[in-house]
C-alpha cells in the first residue's frame, strides 16, 4: 500500500491544512500567551511545524512495516517508541541548531527555545502518536473496504453460480417426451418429426446461448416460448389452445431469460395433461408503474384429480427472482376450481 499522502490528493490537502492550523495556533500561543516577539513566534512556528510535517510523511513507513499482527504487538510498540524518541530528538535538535544559525533570532529567544527543549520533545512524541494513529486508521479503513469488495465479489460469484444452476434446471421430462414424440412421428409423419426436431434444436440453443446475460428482452423470451409451444402443439394437437397477447411496445422490456418457460410448462402440465377436453392457455403482458406484468392462465378440468408434483419449476422461478431482484413477492399464484393463474411481476 502506497503512502496515502503521496497517492491521495484529499489526504494530502487535509494533512497540510491541519499543519497550517497547528502553525497558526503555535504562533498565537508564543506571541500572545508567552509574549515572544513577532519574528521569533513566526520563525518558531514555521520552522518546527514545517519540519515535523515533513517528518510526519516518513512516519508512514514505520507504521506500514512494523505491523500490529497478533503476536507482534509488543515488537510494534517498542519499534514505535524508539522511532518516536529518535525522530523527536532529531526534530528538536535540528530545529535548535538551525535557529542558532539565524543572526536575527536573538539571544532571549534562543534561551527560551533551549529552556523548552524537553517540552518540545514531549510535543514531538504526541505528534508522532497522533500521526501514527491516523495512518493506522487509514490502513484499517482501506483493509475494511477491500474486505467489503472481496465479500461483494464472492457474493456476486455465488449468486452467479446459483443462477447458473437454476437456469440449468430445465425439466428433463420435456426433452424425453419430445424425443419420444419425434421417434413416433418419424414412422407416421416425417414432416412433423422434422419440424419438431428443428424447433427443439432452436429452443435448446436459446436455453444455452445467453449464459452471460441475466436479463433479455421480452420479445426474445416470447420467441423461445413460441418454440416451446410449437413442440407441445405437435405433441398434443388440438388439445392445446394457446393465446399470447403482448403489445409490441413492450418488446424491449427486460426480464430474466428462461423465466417464462417453467411457468408455461406448468400450465401445460396441469392443464393439458389432466384434461380430456381442449385446454386453453392465455399469456398476456402489460406495464404498470415501471413493472412488466405477465399473466399466465390455464384451464383446469372441473372435478379432475390434480397432478401431484414437487413444485420445482415454480420454486426455481421464485429463487431466481429473489436472487436477481432481491424481492420475494414477484410471483403470485391464484387457483380456482376451473383455472390456475400465475402473475409475474418484473421491475424495470
Amino acid at each position: 500500500m502506497l503512502n496515502p499522502l503521496g497517492s491521495n490528493q484529499i489526504y494530502i490537502r487535509i494533512y497540510f491544512l491541519i499543519w497550517l492550523i497547528a502553525g497558526v495556533l503555535h504562533y498565537l500561543l508564543l506571541r500572545f500567551a508567552l509574549d515572544i516577539n513577532h519574528f521569533g513566534a513566526l520563525l518558531d512556528s514555521c520552522l518546527f511545524n514545517v519540519s515535523y510535517a515533513i517528518i510526519g510523511y516518513g512516519i508512514w513507513y514505520v507504521v506500514r512495516f512494523s505491523g500490529i499482527e497478533p503476536g507482534n504487538i509488543f515488537n510494534a510498540i517498542i519499534t514505535h517508541l524508539l522511532a518516536a524518541m529518535i525522530l523527536s530528538a532529531i526534530w528538536v535538535g535540528t530545529g535548535y541548531a538551525l535557529l542558532k544559525l539565524i543572526p536575527d533570532a536573538g539571544s532571549e529567544y534562543l534561551l527560551f527555545v533551549k529552556e523548552t527543549l524537553y517540552w518540545r520533545g514531549a510535543l514531538g512524541l504526541i505528534y508522532y502518536i497522533l500521526i501514527g494513529l491516523n495512518y493506522y486508521l487509514v490502513i484499517f479503513y482501506s483493509e475494511y473496504q477491500q474486505q467489503k469488495l472481496r465479500k461483494s465479489e464472492m457474493d456476486l460469484l455465488l449468486k452467479e453460480s446459483e443462477l447458473s444452476v437454476l437456469k440449468a434446471q430445465i425439466n428433463p421430462h420435456f426433452i424425453f417426451n419430445s424425443l419420444n414424440s419425434i421417434s413416433s412421428l418419424i414412422l407416421t409423419n416425417s414432416d412433423k418429426a422434422h419440424e419438431m426436431v428443428v424447433n427443439l434444436s432452436s429452443f435448446l440453443r436459446y436455453t444455452i446461448t445467453p449464459r452471460d446475460k441475466k436479463v433479455v428482452k421480452l420479445s426474445q423470451e416470447l420467441k423461445a416460448i413460441d418454440l416451446y409451444l410449437s413442440i407441445e402443439k405437435i405433441r398434443f394437437g388440438d388439445k392445446l389452445d394457446v393465446t399470447i397477447s403482448c403489445d409490441k411496445t413492450l418488446d424491449n422490456q427486460m426480464l430474466p431469460n428462461m423465466i417464462l418457460q417453467p411457468l408455461v410448462e406448468n400450465a401445460v402440465k396441469y392443464g393439458v395433461y389432466e384434461s380430456t377436453d381442449t385446454c386453453k392457455i392465455s399469456i398476456s403482458c402489460h406495464s404498470v408503474q415501471n413493472s412488466l406484468i405477465i399473466n399466465i392462465l390455464n384451464d383446469i378440468e372441473p372435478g379432475g384429480t390434480p397432478k401431484k408434483g414437487k413444485g420445482i419449476g415454480l420454486q426455481n422461478v421464485i429463487s431466481r427472482l429473489k436472487l436477481i431482484y432481491e424481492q420475494d413477492n414477484l410471483l403470485k399464484i391464484e387457483q380456482s376450481d376451473v383455472s390456475y393463474s400465475v402473475k409475474l411481476i418484473i421491475p424495470q
